[in-house]
């Protein structure tokens, strides 16, 4: 047993032993250290970017891990100057052209994209679209377009929905308000 997990130790990606490093888990980054901590970070990604061109699948997987464990030190760092919300922001749109380059599907990176948007509940996907137009290609551009008239769509189906209802609700209560009290 001690055999296989020395094995498994050994082929773990140097990376993502540098990204656990610089990450320091389970310790607090106060504010006044935290400028220094996110770029360090930002250095990992950007060797990380370097290896986009000979190995863009080890590159996608390299970011997906940095997104998680970035998104697990949101409660041990003071990000009052936002540096670190922008650091997430940047690994998202280092992971598109990784995608990209891997030949991965733009509906799937897109729909991955909305659905990191809809589960961040730090906000650190806040207006990431308006960053996203620049680093996605043609058919992603496409895809992100879908995506937004479709969710449109529904928003306006469901606003119309709550707006009926309302309309209903409003009726009911006047009507109920005019009657006596007993």
């Amino acid at each position: 047993m001690a055999e296989k997990t020395r094995r498994t130790r050994t082929r773990r990606d140097p990376f993502e032993r540098a990204m656990e490093a610089a990450l320091r888990p389970g310790q607090f980054i106060r504010y006044g250290k935290s400028f220094a901590f996110v770029q360090d970070l930002e250095r990992i990604a950007r060797s990380i970017d370097g290896l986009v061109a000979e190995a863009p699948e080890r590159v996608v997987e390299l970011f997906e891990t940095f997104l998680a464990g970035c998104y697990q030190k949101t409660e041990e760092i003071d990000d009052s100057s936002g540096g670190f919300g922008e650091l997430m922001q940047h690994l998202c749109c280092r992971w598109v052209p990784a995608r990209q380059a891997a030949g991965s599907s733009a509906d799937e990176t897109v729909g991955t994209l909305l659905r990191w948007k809809e589960r961040d509940r730090y906000g650190y996907t806040y207006e990431l679209e308006g960053k996203l137009v620049e680093v996605l290609d043609k058919a992603g551009l496409a895809a992100l377009a879908r995506e937004a008239k479709v969710r449109f769509d529904e928003a306006s189906k469901e606003s119309k929905r709550r707006a009926r209802r309302s309309s209903f609700l409003d009726r009911a209560r006047k009507r109920w308000a005019g009657s006596p009290q007993g």
